[in-house]
């Protein structure tokens, strides 16, 4: 039996933020501060440009790093690090645990079936975990 989706939407006034939530069968938490997204900085980083880029992972841990743009990446296996920029960005964390952070512009981030950390940023971003 799968749980229904459920999604919250909510403006946090103090901040002029928002905050949007899919919540399903997965627990999920919010909190309000500055975590750095990335733990491990030693993995060499795959880099996009100011432009819009499509960017896909490799099966071991990635750091992706898709700078300005409108851009998409999947990070498809291993524990990535994928960080969006600027811009509106899609991003998939794909299996293993991911660090997810949108950075600044609306985005569309989205965990996999493992545990994931994700960072929505600056702007209205839409946060999703393992569904």
């Amino acid at each position: 039996m799968s749980t229904p989706l459920r999604r919250l939407e909510r403006p946090l006034l103090a901040t002029g933020l928002a905050l949007a939530l899919a919540l399903g069968a997965q627990s999920s938490a919010a909190a309000q501060g500055t975590v750095p997204p990335c733990p491990d900085e030693s993995r060499p980083e795959i880099g996009g440009t100011i432009n819009a880029d499509t960017m896909n992972g490799t099966p071991d841990p990635d750091r992706i790093n898709a700078r300005g743009g409108d851009d998409i990446v999947n990070g498809l296996q291993g524990d990535d690090c994928l960080l969006g920029g600027d811009g509106f960005d899609e991003i998939q964390g794909g299996a293993g645990r991911d660090s997810i952070a949108g950075e600044s512009g609306p985005d569309d981030l989205s965990g996999g079936a493992d545990r994931d950390r994700i960072f929505g940023g600056q702007g209205f971003d839409f946060l999703s975990g393992g569904l």
